[in-house]
């Protein structure tokens, strides 16, 4: 939805993939903002699609269950860690694919 117009945005229905919930407000809005995050140090090693809302879900789908899963696993594992620890963790995660 555009919070603007209060109409669809054109984006479409989420099919496929895997909801991550339960993340705090904040972690939302820094994974929205942050050139840093844990989701650029994912997309270096997989690629994926990705949904973040402010109502603390987070949609991914990285093509393939395992992929998915991993991406899925960084974004939870890394709220309140640093960028160190961020890139360690999905270092870690890519090595067991």
């Amino acid at each position: 939805m555009d919070p603007s117009t209060g109409k669809a945005a054109g984006f479409g229905e989420l099919k496929g993939g895997l909801l991550v919930d339960g993340l705090s407000m904040g972690w939302c809005r820094r994974l929205l903002r942050d050139e840093r995050s844990v989701l650029a140090e994912v997309g270096v090693h997989i690629g994926f699609q990705c949904a973040v809302g402010m109502n603390g879900r987070v949609w991914v789908d990285a093509g393939e269950e395992g992929r998915t899963i991993l991406v899925a696993r960084a974004i939870r594992e890394a709220e309140g860690l640093e960028e160190e620890e961020v890139k360690k963790l999905v270092r870690e995660l890519v090595l067991k694919l």
